[in-house]
């Protein structure tokens, strides 16, 4: 295959191509030639015809070299300068030769049709089709490539766009040199001419040098399709050839040539005037410094040192597996992404929407500016210490960062417009401000032990969020569908709403204004303050704690430690001491008044006892009361706490819980008050 495409490429040198114009161009016999301009344009070609394309000339919008049908031969088009503004056929028994020019938008190389890119431009997408053989020694690909099963592609030079795809029983050979896998040689390729089957592993990127040169960096995680399981008894093939000589250690623009590719041990520096084209690559061991000027779309980095301090990044720069990008100032293009081995560090600048840190990267965020759609994808870690995120100019209202997929979120500093965690991620907040509030979905966990927030948060889909330290949130503050509230301190200026089967375990802090308990849901209040409560039908209230007065009755001494006490009155008043020694009072008003507490008939209100020294109020007293004594000692806790524990500890909640009748609320408190007369009287007889 390789050798069929080094055969091609001399006879074509034989034959003397010629590579600018198109006067006198005749590669083989034909009944007509035409060419572009000064001739008229057809709207094709058939059989027996030579078409060349030069400078200044133009093809309608959609040509076929070759009929659909399949049946024409001896058919050549020659491109060496002009431009084919949208589609381009090319059908069996055609030969197209692309040395310059563009072809802006999709190229189709069917059966029984060969290309030979040279230079040019080709545009939004290429494929080759099933029986197609194209052979790539250069020009620039743009966003999509496709091998199409069945079909032959060879590349020993040129540059491609964002996606490469190759299809079950496509060939796509890649002659040259330097090829690695996450920065480790791949072996069998030490002499020219061997030849390595390869499948690109998930999460990889296969990085190398073209014969011509030219560093290249396919990787599935830059929507690059080498999916394994499509690849039929080996679809790439590395081949290994000789290759040019490393160009001058340093290279300066404008002043310098621009090199195809920057290579190990070379530092490219773009000044003012400078200009980087697009999908240009640069090796392992390359370094790369803009203090102005600019680089193209698809900017491509691997293994190497990329500093941006002034000047203007074009779309979709790739970082990929071992490189290190300090963005200082300077202005960033949309969709930036840090791929599986990267890290990228943000000091300054301005950075546009749709940044991605994906799985494997790491992304520090000390200053600067990034517009709205961050995103961290599974096992990325983002640090945010400084800087703002979220803030597009000219956008007001604008994005923050989601986090998906297991990625690690930690935010000590900076202003963020809004967080959001989804499948299995984590968000530790310590610090900073976060604004329009914070929303985790799908198993997520969020940590907040510091920071401002203007806004509240939402829990969703067996999520858990967890409140602690002096922070304040504003907004509303929502836990339903499975999910978990931890409220350890803080304030939650607008209550809690628990729904849907959330639970919302309050030890500590405070919930202001009217916190609200629905439908198969709970509230379970240990400590900390709770301004007002609502528990509408089947809510569930359950309230731990070492003093419980009911209407002015103390029936503490009625309850059993670690067991839940249901209480069916209403229209009553409940006061007592929280297991963390708050004072707690509420009115368990059946009738809803707006600003005072209301306990639907429905709803279930259960009182625990809980044991001295069961500081976590899990109903038992462990190790873990220990440790969260030592934690709290000299600030809630004291030497009489740990002797609580002390002398408490092995206690655990019984099996069985106590049952008592549910009169209606007189009745309910003349009989607890009995009981406690009853067991008062035995005390005295002992």
């Amino acid at each position: 295959m390789g050798n069929r495409y080094c055969q091609l490429f001399v006879v074509l040198l034989a034959m003397g191509v010629c590579l600018h114009g198109t006067a006198g161009v005749v590669f083989g016999q034909f009944s007509t030639v035409i060419n572009i301009p000064p001739d008229a344009v057809p709207s094709g070609i058939g059989s027996d015809t030579q078409l060349n394309l030069g400078d200044g000339g133009t093809l309608g919008w959609n040509f076929d070299a070759g009929s659909p049908a399949g049946t024409s031969f001896n058919v050549e088009v020659n491109v060496s300068g002009g431009s084919i503004p949208l589609y381009f056929d090319a059908y069996n028994g055609s030969t197209i030769n692309i040395y310059e020019g563009s072809i802006e938008k999709l190229f189709d190389a069917h059966n029984g049709s060969t290309v030979n890119v040279f230079g040019g431009s080709l545009g939004e997408m290429f494929s080759a089709l099933s029986g197609s053989v194209v052979n790539i020694s250069g020009g620039n690909f743009g966003r999509i490539f496709r091998a199409r099963p069945n079909s032959e592609v060879n590349i020993s030079g040129g540059s491609f766009g964002d996606r490469i795809e190759t299809h079950a029983g496509s060939t796509v050979e890649l002659l040259g040199g330097n090829f690695q896998v996450d920065g480790e040689l791949i072996g069998g390729l030490g002499s020219v001419g061997n030849l390595v089957q390869f499948n690109l592993p998930d999460g990889s990127v296969l990085s190398g040098t073209l014969s011509n040169g030219t560093a290249f960096a396919f990787s599935n995680q830059d929507d690059d399709d080498f999916r394994s399981e499509s690849i039929a008894d080996g679809t790439i093939y590395l081949n290994a050839t000789d290759l040019p000589p490393v160009g001058p250690p340093i290279v300066t623009l404008p002043d310098d040539a621009l090199p195809v590719s920057i290579r190990a041990g070379q530092t490219l520096v773009v000044n003012n005037g400078g200009v980087v084209g697009d999908n240009f690559n640069v090796d392992w061991g390359g370094t790369v410094i803009v203090d102005g000027g600019q680089l193209g779309n698809n900017f491509e980095a691997v293994g190497a040192h990329v500093t941006i301090l002034d000047g203007t990044v074009e779309r979709h720069f790739d970082a990929f597996y071992g490189s290190t990008v300090d963005i200082m100032g300077g202005t960033v293009g949309a969709s930036f992404d840090a791929s599986n081995g990267s890290v990228v560090n943000i000091s300054g600048g301005y950075v546009e929407r749709y940044f991605t840190a994906k799985s494997g990267s790491v992304v520090n965020i000390t200053g600067g500016t990034i517009s709205d759609s961050f995103e961290a994808l599974g096992g990325s870690v983002v640090n945010v210490s400084g800087g703002s995120v979220g803030y597009s100019i000219g956008d007001p209202a604008g994005g923050g960062i989601g986090a998906r997929d297991g990625s690690t979120v930690n935010v000590s500093g900076g202003t963020i417009r809004g967080l959001a965690a989804y499948q299995n991620s984590i968000l530790n907040i310590t610090g900073g401000a976060v604004e329009h509030g914070i929303g985790a979905y799908f198993n997520s966990n969020i940590n907040i032990s510091g920071g401002a927030f203007d806004g509240g948060f939402s829990v969703f889909n067996d999520s858990t969020i967890n409140v602690s330290s002096d922070v304040i949130m504003s907004g509303d503050c929502t836990v339903q569908y499975g999910s978990i509230l931890n409220l350890r301190g803080g304030t939650l200026a607008n209550g809690v709403r628990v729904r849907n089967g959330g639970v919302a375990n309050i030890s500590g802090g405070i919930a202001n204004t009217q916190s609200r308990v629905h439908g198969e849901s709970r509230i379970n209040l240990s400590g900390g303050a709770v301004d007002s409560l609502y528990a509408y039908d089947n809510g569930e209230i359950d309230i731990f704690g070492s003093q419980f007065i009911l209407d002015g009755i103390d029936i503490t001494a009625l309850l059993t430690t670690n067991v839940a006490f249901p209480i069916a009155d209403r229209d009553v008043s409940l006061t007592g001491l929280l297991a963390d020694g708050s004072a707690f009072s509420f009115d368990l008003n059946s009738t809803f008044f707006s600003g005072e507490d209301y306990f639907d008939v429905g709803a279930l209100l259960n009182l625990t006892l809980v044991a001295p020294g069961d500081f976590d109020v899990d109903l038992d007293v462990d190790g873990n009361d220990f440790l969260r004594w030592q934690s709290g000692f000299g600030g809630i806790y004291d030497e009489d706490d740990f002797a609580d524990w002390e002398g408490n500890f092995g206690m655990a909640a019984p099996a069985v819980s106590v049952v008592v009748p549910e009169p209606g609320s007189a009745a309910q408190v003349t009989f607890l008050f009995s009981l406690l007369l009853i067991r008062r009287g035995r005390r005295r007889s002992r």
